[in-house]
């Protein structure tokens, strides 16, 4: 039950920490998942920068998505989700099953859907971050064990 109650509180998290430099990798346009909510592609955009990443609204007056900010060293780990293969050249599809998963040392999670997964896994790998090597499976109430 305290599992439960802590992935329905994610409904109502939002992640801010303060990214200082805002020198801009890269940005990707896709989807998100947090706690029971889901946005399709191409409502959020994933921006990795120096310091941190940042997931926001693409359309912040037409979909008012929270705002998930978290620098690196509060990252515990990254995810792959969904069949390997390569990208798509597309910003969006009629379902995208590709994703990469963001886990907090505090267990704050989010993950975000993306034809381009590689390229993002490989972004953030050149980031500093190691990806683990097995995917993650999504369950109806998130992330399973």
């Amino acid at each position: 039950m305290r599992d439960v109650r802590r992935r329905l509180r994610t409904l109502s998290v939002r992640r801010d920490a303060d990214l200082d430099d805002r020198v801009l990798v890269r940005s990707f346009l896709g989807g998100q998942r947090s706690g029971l909510l889901d946005w399709s592609s191409p409502l959020i955009t994933l921006n990795i920068y120096q310091s941190g990443l940042e997931l926001r609204a693409t359309f912040p007056w037409l979909m008012p998505a929270r705002t998930w900010r978290i620098r690196y060293e509060e990252i515990g780990a990254v995810h792959w989700m969904g069949r390997p293969g390569p990208d798509s050249r597309l910003i969006m599809g009629p379902r995208v099953a590709k994703g990469v998963m963001i886990t907090a040392w505090d267990g704050d999670w989010t993950i975000f859907w993306s034809l381009q997964r590689n390229a993002v896994l490989d972004t953030l790998s050149s980031c500093g971050l190691t990806i683990q090597p097995q995917p993650k499976r999504l369950t109806l109430f998130g992330p399973a064990a």
